[in-house]
This record gives structure tokens, sequence and C-alpha cells, in this order.
């Protein structure tokens, strides 16, 4: 790996395995087809919400997490079942401890981060016709109710509109246009990741 790609899984690998996307766009945007292929055969997924390694969500590897991330702070801190794919946000459990084991905190609930991605996508796709209802398949794929369903859709950009008799909702006008998941432009010609790819050719 080169540049922004390595500079990623760096990123990736002091995250225990899983990040958000949002902070990581630039280093995103400054990979090209091959440096997406590279990723993907070490397993690693560009999602629209998060960047991350499915199989360091399983749920012997979110134990092992959480034991690293709670070694390395000095508490004694566990997702409880692991196997769940979504659990109740503890209050004295900070937020950075849910993101170091593939969990996203949205409303009461955190996410795992593929099923986030699963949520994300699927409200991407109706929401294209208009709004939508959050309806059974979004409650089962969260193992969740309506009201932390309501709070989720929230957390991805989503809010209520108007319906009759029925909660649905619409996409936030800042997310009017999808984020880009294929090659990207190149990054400024003098942005930091231009200047590595110098040095890397100066070599």
């Amino acid at each position: 790996l080169n540049g922004a790609a390595r500079g990623l899984v760096f990123r990736l690998t002091e995250a225990l395995g899983s990040m958000p996307r949002k902070g990581a766009e630039d280093q995103v945007a400054a990979l090209d087809r091959q440096d997406r292929r590279a990723l993907r055969i070490l397993g690693i997924r560009l999602g629209r919400e998060s960047i991350y390694m499915p199989a360091l969500v399983k749920p012997a590897a979110v134990e092992m997490r959480a034991l690293l991330w709670s070694a390395s702070r000095g508490r004694d801190t566990a997702v409880s079942p692991p196997g769940r794919v979504s659990v109740p946000v503890a209050r004295d459990a900070p937020v950075e401890f849910y993101e170091a084991v593939g969990y996203r905190p949205l409303g009461p609930l955190a996410v795992r981060v593929d099923i986030v991605e699963r949520l994300a996508a699927r409200a991407w796709r109706l929401s294209e016709d208009g709004p939508f209802a959050a309806g059974p398949e979004f409650l089962t794929l969260a193992g969740c109710g309506a009201t932390e369903m309501d709070a989720i859709l929230r957390g991805l950009g989503y809010r209520p509109v108007g319906g009759d008799g029925q909660s649905l909702y619409g996409r936030q006008s800042s997310r009017s246009r999808r984020p880009r998941t294929g090659p990207s432009r190149r990054p400024p010609s003098d942005g930091p990741f231009a200047k590595l790819r110098d040095l890397s050719v100066g070599r």
C-alpha cells in the first residue's frame, strides 16, 4: 500500500478495525482504483457511514477489542452480550468505547457498524422515491423498537415528515447528494496527500 491507502489502514489499525467515514473523506478521495482493490483484498469495506473490517465485528473479535480497549485505558468495560446487533448505551461508558469495539452510538442504542451500513443503504434506496416508512424490516435488522429506530434514523440524517397517520422519514437537505462510493477525483496538487505522493515518487 502507498500514500492515502497506507494512511487509512494505519488509522483503521489504531481504531481496532472500524471507524466513522466522516473525518476520513480526504483520504478516501485520494484513493485510486488500485488502492480500493487492494483494500478490498485485505477485507476492508469503505461503507457509506463507516470504514471497517467485517471480520472484526464478529462476537469473538468484539470481545477482544473491548478487552484491549479496557486494558489500554485501565477500565473494566465490556459489550454484553457481544453477539447482539445493538446494545443499550451505558451511562458510564464513553462514546469512544463503542466506536473502538465496532458499534455506533445512535440515540439510546449503539448499533454494530455493519448493521448501520445495511440500515443506511436501505433508507437511501427507499428515500429515492420520497418519504418512506421505517417498517418491520428496519426494526428486525436493528433488533429494536420504533422509538429507538426513530433515533437511529435521525442519527443517519433522516427526519420525520408528515404522513397519513404513519411516521414517514425523508432526507435532510445536507444529505441531498449521495457520498461517492467509486473512484473519486484526485486531491488538490498542493494538498497533503499530493505531497506524500511526490515523496513516494521521489524514492
